[in-house]
């Protein structure tokens, strides 16, 4: 800044910084939280989505649809992925 001593433009930075941190103090386990959130819940998002889609057959399996194995799969899997990821993420200590 022209005309303003380098001391007091320092200054300014550095009180920028003190309100600044407590914000990211207070926000970073909000962020951890929502992340973990979403790689829990995504996986099962792409799983509902692709399979809520209207169409007869899949490539390499004729009459999926009619399969009670493949939907007892599905709801097992659906099931089964949040609670491996949890325990993951409980064992790495990232919850």
């Amino acid at each position: 800044m022209r005309g303003v001593p380098a001391e007091t433009n320092l200054g300014a930075h550095y009180l920028v910084t003190v309100h600044a941190d407590p914000l990211a103090v207070i926000a970073s386990p909000i962020m951890k939280y929502l992340t973990l959130l979403s790689v829990v819940f995504l996986p099962l998002a792409f799983v509902v989505e692709f399979f809520g889609q209207n169409f007869d057959d899949l490539p390499g399996s004729p009459h999926w649809m009619q399969s009670d194995a493949l939907m007892h799969i599905m709801i097992g899997l659906c099931a089964l992925t949040p609670i491996v990821m949890v325990a993951w993420f409980r064992y790495r200590d990232w919850i």
